[in-house]
């Protein structure tokens, strides 16, 4: 660990949950602007207050208390959205569980999409010290499991989330008890300054599940407070009152926050810890160490007491430790002859959370620096007697406030002092001045994209969403809000609207139930890959991408590359060109200006696309797009490409021969055999082979005109083709000399991307770049597009996108399939159609096919940051240990729908358990062979399926069989009880990798099938088959990892 340096801390994300409902910073401001109160009586699913309640304290075996800050349905966790077994999660701490679901919140709300950090080191530290979950899991010897260690095992809750996410900073779990928040914050804050880390999340966690540790403090002479509200820094104060909660931070240094362009809500500029010591006893407060602890953290901080405008103070409310708190604040601040020094304590709102607490009213002074505001401390009327501010500008704050006006801006200190005698200091302030670029004009379009896990998850998504978009801020900024920086899973919904009005409506319908128009819902396939199709000359209309020239900063600087090349070769500005409307007499009417226009468009929309994150996996132009194909693919630089363009043009200008062209539904063998049957047609050629039943014919005049009323006569449906030109026939042959001849000239190179010829209708060799009479056969030979297309769909590609003006291309590749196919053709423009709303429309089709869209990309330019958007909906799936009694009973209260929590009408559902996976799985090997292969897998499917229920535990979650093993949950112990299942069933020989890594249902079907035929083939001298002993495989594991470790090296 290298030496930290003096660095500033960004608090990049914020969540937390805290009593009185509150769930994320936006509702905790509210809570803490309006003197929220979180205070309630036990709730009947911790225990039975009736019970343990005794108005006096120090009764054994009684709490003198009735009250505390509770957090609502604890008993419930959203398993399937972190691939977790219910099995498996019902022995998890729902400590753990509650802090999984809060920092997936916090990277929400710093707009960090987690799963891009795998492999990053990013670090973990969390405050936890509860194990009252563990007590009652390990009290039935008989129902202990492996999950019952990894459940409850305090580490286990930061390597489960590295694990998941595949971090590879530190993670570390700590307990400092009361200081745990802040002095987790300290931590990670010096793992960010050393760069042991680049990004942390730091949590602290606290749950009351039972009443050992309420019936222990009541011994201690009056701790609580007998109205349940803490009166901290009062005369009344007469004790604390217990709370739950949790609260996570996403952390990074100031300057890569900065240069990353991330939220930052405020900057962590200063931290201390230290200890009391031999005090007057081991949990009486030392006020010489909180003297000592706040200079040093002003120390670290670079600042002077001064300084500072509010205090977040530990103020418990007990007789002995706020006037001992209240005397160290005094010291230091003494002689402050500035603003009044605000005193606070957010105690007083909801109790004293303990693990959590330093946490809490750490996010309630990151909110009010944010804000510029102080909300009010609750319960204080009159200075305790015992405290003297003389002296000092210190003042408790009983209403909302501006901030203090002092030199340093908005900054403030944080207190928590632990029970054990460890204290903690960490001084916030303000965030720097957003660097802002002159606002961007608002989109006419915007896109809303919304994902889920589930189809029901998504639906509760599309109904925050609706709730929450706001008529008075710009469409378009709410949408990057929703969109940038959270993570797109297979259930998904997009809309694209003008106003928020017509966005509103939208998601409304499909809340519904209706099937509105302009909203997309579909489930995304496991990454498609994508063809681009480039258009074709006369493709081209006046104004086409004029809109995107205006509206897409990176359309117009890929035209802007292209105008640079064409100003030099050409003398005149492909910019200007397509800016302005063309005229009747206006010279661009001929064939360079047309082509390099409509060169231009392309080669800006393929390069637009992959600005967007969308990468082909193939190219295929028809004629002219070929050679857009070809730059963009990197067998021709631009400037290459644009010359080869321009020279062809002017070629082909300077023909002498009229020709038209003619486009016929017909196969390639009819209209072959009518031209062939008559002498004025035999001249006429097939120029394209667009579809299976779609030609384009080339030829002089007279002769295309004779085999247009030969093939109407023959019934087939014949169309004019607007060119002036006969290309791909024999009337281009004169120009082929000049351009072998110019080709000569070029530095070709083999593509960098797939690219299909239109002269062979196959890949050009990968390897190797095209001589330069490729392009004299690519001008002469037929289009083999349909080709092309049928090859990429051999190859699997089922998505298409025309990268050009129209939708020509599209419409003759869908010839090319039949019509049950699931495919997507996809135009980037539409004539008559805005062009913002055209590409819009694609995107969001892109999107809803699982497509990897680059939304930072799509949304740049857009100032998101300060808009705050609904985190994902975890649904509340009942996840409990077993060992239940009516004292444990989950509650069914409704509680109200909010914008910023998840909708609770759903019942939380209690797992059955006993069976097992090989009680399940009943197949033979005689049932097997007695159907067909599709039958036989199906019935694999299906008792695999039941099998892998059992063993995960589930009761209402449905197993995917096409989504991997891994993904839906099932750990290493789950997949041996699968593999002993099938193989006491089947006797098949099978690894744990055939279970594991990328398996799915449907796959491990088809494994087992494959090597049942491959076992009736085989040599019968096989030994058995080994039954894995999974209680073997873990007991080698464990003895493994423990050797590693002493032998001093790491696992």
């Amino acid at each position: 660990m290298s030496a930290p340096q003096r660095t500033d801390i960004a608090v990049v994300g914020v969540s937390c949950r805290f009593p009185g409902n509150v769930r994320g910073p936006e509702q905790f401001w509210e809570f803490l602007r309006t003197a929220g109160d979180g205070i309630t009586e036990v709730p009947p699913d911790r225990w039975d207050i009736d019970e343990f309640y005794s108005p006096e304290s120090q009764v054994p075996g009684r709490i003198s208390s009735r009250w505390g800050g509770y957090l609502d349905r604890v008993d419930v966790f959203d398993h399937e959205f972190f691939s977790i077994a219910e099995r498996e999660a019902q022995m998890m701490d729902p400590q753990h569980r509650i802090f999984l679901e809060s920092a997936w919140e916090a990277f929400q709300d710093a707009s960090v999409d987690p799963t891009t950090l795998a492999g990053s080191r990013t670090g973990i530290v969390l405050a936890m010290t509860g194990i009252e979950y563990a007590t009652e899991v390990f009290s039935d010897l008989n129902r202990i499991s492996a999950y019952s260690a990894l459940g409850t095992l305090p580490s286990m809750a930061v390597g489960r989330l590295a694990y998941m996410l595949d971090l590879h900073g530190p993670a570390t779990v700590l307990d400092a008890a009361c200081a745990s928040g802040l002095v987790a914050v300290h931590r990670a804050c010096r793992d960010l300054q050393t760069h042991d880390a680049d990004m942390m999340v730091c949590g602290a966690v606290n749950l009351l599940l039972g009443p050992e540790a309420s019936i222990a403090l009541s011994q201690l002479n009056e701790s609580f407070v007998g109205d349940g509200r803490i009166k901290a820094f009062d005369k009344d104060a007469d004790g604390f009152v217990r709370g739950e909660g949790c609260g996570v931070l996403v952390l990074k240094r100031l300057e890569d926050a900065v240069r990353d362009g991330d939220p930052i809500r405020a900057v962590i500029a200063g931290s201390a810890v230290n200890q009391d010591g031999r005090g007057a006893g081991l949990t009486a407060p030392n006020g010489a160490a909180h003297r000592d602890l706040i200079r040093r953290a002003l120390d670290d901080a670079g600042l002077a007491p001064s300084d500072i405008g509010l205090i977040e103070a530990h103020g418990t409310g007990t007789k002995l430790g706020d006037p001992i708190e209240a005397q160290a604040l005094t010291e230091v601040f003494a002689g402050d002859g500035g603003p009044d020094l605000l005193l606070g304590s957010v105690k007083s709102n909801f109790g004293h959370l303990e693990t959590a607490a330093g946490m809490a009213g750490l996010i309630k002074v990151i909110l009010a620096v944010e804000k510029g505001l102080v909300p009010p401390t609750c319960n204080f009327s009159e200075l305790n007697p015992r405290i003297d501010f003389s002296g000092s500008p210190l003042r408790v704050v009983t209403q909302v406030e501006q901030w203090p006006d002092r030199p340093a801006g908005r900054v403030a200190g944080v207190n928590s002092f632990g029970l054990n005698g460890t204290n903690a200091h960490v001084i916030v302030r303000e965030a720097p001045p957003r660097v802002r670029r002159a606002p961007a004009e608002q989109r006419p379009v915007a896109t809303l994209v919304l994902s889920a896990k589930t189809p029901r998850a998504l639906t509760k998504t599309a109904r925050r969403h609706q709730v929450w978009l706001r008529d008075d801020l710009p469409l378009d900024t709410q949408c990057a809000a929703a969109t940038v920086g959270r993570t797109h899973f297979r259930h998904r919904l997009a809309v694209s609207g003008r106003d928020v009005q017509e966005v509103r409506r939208a998601l409304a319908e499909y809340v519904r139930g209706d099937s509105p128009g302009r909203l997309l819902v579909g489930q995304a396939a496991k990454d498609p890959e994508v063809a681009f199709l480039f258009s074709g000359a006369g493709t081209y209309y006046d104004g086409a991408a004029a809109g995107l020239l205006q509206q897409v900063e990176a359309f117009r600087a890929a035209v802007a590359e292209v105008d640079a090349v064409t100003r030099k070769l050409a003398g005149w500005s492909v910019l200007e060109a397509l800016e302005r409307p063309a005229t009747v007499d206006d010279p661009n009417a001929r064939t360079e200006h047309q082509t390099l226009r409509l060169f231009a468009i392309e080669y800006a929309l393929a390069t637009t696309w992959r600005s967007w994150g969308v990468e082909p996996a193939a190219l295929i132009g028809h004629s002219l797009g070929e050679y857009v194909a070809a730059t963009f693919a990197g067998v021709l630089d631009l400037e290459q490409g644009i010359g080869l363009v321009l020279e062809r043009s002017r070629l082909l200008d300077g023909l002498d021969a009229p020709g038209v062209m003619a486009g016929v539904f017909a196969a390639e063998a009819e209209v072959t055999s009518i031209l062939r049957s008559h002498p004025k047609t035999a001249d006429v050629v097939i120029s394209a082979v667009n579809a299976a039943t779609q030609v384009t014919l080339s030829g002089d005049p007279e002769g295309v005109e004779q085999a247009t009323r030969m093939l109407r006569e023959a019934g087939f449906e014949v169309r004019p083709v607007d060119a002036n030109r006969s290309g791909h026939s024999p009337l281009v042959e004169p120009i082929l000399a000049p351009l072998r001849d110019y080709c000569r000239g070029l530095e070709m190179a083999p593509p960098a991307i797939p690219l299909v010829s239109n002269v062979t209708g196959r890949p050009m060799p990968w390897d190797q770049a095209p001589d330069p009479d490729y392009w004299c056969r690519h001008t002469r030979s037929p289009v083999r597009f349909a080709d092309g297309v049928s090859y990429l769909a051999e190859l699997g590609i089922s998505t298409f996108i025309e990268v050009g003006p129209g939708a020509e291309l599209l419409g003759m590749a869908l010839g090319n399939f039949a019509a049950g196919d699931d495919v997507l053709m996809v135009p980037s423009l539409r004539r008559r159609q805005d062009d913002l709303g055209a590409i819009s429309t694609a995107l969001t089709r892109l999107y809803v096919r699982g497509v990897n869209i680059d939304w930072s990309a799509f949304y740049r330019g857009v100032d998101h940051h300060g808009v705050t958007a609904p985190t994902y909906p975890f649904e509340p799936v009942r996840c409990w240990h077993g060992i239940d009694s009516a004292a444990r009973r989950t509650r069914t209260d409704s509680v109200a729908d909010q914008v910023d929590s998840p909708r609770v009408d759903d019942g939380p559902v209690d797992v059955p358990s006993g069976e097992t996976a090989a009680a399940v799985f009943a197949v033979t090997r005689e049932e097997l062979a007695s159907r067909s292969p599709r039958e036989a897998k199906d019935l694999l499917v299906q008792q695999l399926t039941a099998a892998l229920t059992t063993a995960m535990g589930f009761s209402n979650t449905e197993i995917d069989p096409d989504v991997t093993l891994t993904e839906q949950g099932v750990d290493s112990l789950m997949a041996i009880e699968l593999h002993n299942a099938v193989q006491g069933a089947l006797a098949v020989d099978l690894t744990m990798t055939d279970f594991l890594r990328d398996a799915t249902v449907s796959g491990l079907a088809s494994t087992i099938l494959a090597r049942i035929e491959q076992s009736r083939t085989d040599e019968p001298a096989q030994s058995p088959i080994a039954v894995i002993d999974r209680r073997q495989l873990m007991a080698e594991q464990l003895l493994s990892r423990l050797s590693t470790e002493e032998n001093g090296t790491s696992a």
